[in-house]
């Protein structure tokens, strides 16, 4: 799973949210990177890490990806998602550009990005909307389902997209219902708990 934040501060943040939320649902088995035959090799390399927080999430399952990150550390988070030892990497739209990481499940928190010169949010571009869609089901990757979640916030997103104005309540139980989301068709959800 990616889930695409629009700042580099809050890729961490987001990351231990959902690795703590997870260990409350009792669910960190499923993101749990130990039973993964490259684990050995993938946790000497993460501690090779200069970046603190991919370190530290990492032995959850967690990882954390921006343009902030110094390029080796960004190679290892996508190698490390793309073999499967990082079961969710949180990611700035960086991300979307470019690199084909095999994503089930893509995740977009909130469509509103800073605008320094405007001075004020404004809500992401439809380019970059479609371009974080697109990381779900990659072509390469045939083991991988297309399935997008997505967080839309802003209501002048609703005449843009043809999914848009279809919400599901879920955050509050999204951990709980992970097994059954990875098998479902492309939903939309309104995020409901407070940053």
């Amino acid at each position: 799973m990616q889930v695409f934040v629009h700042s580099r501060k809050e890729t961490a943040k987001t990351a231990r949210t959902l690795s703590d939320l997870a260990g409350k649902q009792q669910m960190s088995e499923l993101f749990s990177p130990q039973q993964h035959p490259n684990w050995g090799a993938a946790q000497r390399d993460a501690k090779r890490s200069r970046n603190r927080e991919l370190t530290e999430l990492f032995e959850h399952g967690f990882g954390c990806h921006h343009a902030g990150m110094v390029r080796s550390d960004r190679n290892l988070a996508e190698r490390l998602f793309a073999d499967g030892v990082l079961k969710v990497l949180v990611c700035t739209a960086t991300l979307a550009w470019g690199v084909n990481l095999p994503a089930q499940t893509v995740v977009i928190k909130g469509t509103q990005v800073y605008d320094a010169q405007k001075g004020g949010f404004k809500d992401l571009g439809m380019l970059d909307v479609m371009q974080i869609f697109g990381r779900a089901g990659r072509p390469q990757f045939k083991q991988v389902q297309s399935n997008t979640l997505s967080a839309w916030f802003s209501l002048g997103l609703r005449s843009h997209h043809p999914f848009a104005g279809f919400h599901v309540p879920c955050v509050a139980s999204f951990a709980h219902n992970i097994p059954r989301r990875r098998q479902a068709g492309p939903s939309l959800w309104r995020e409901r708990c407070s940053d």
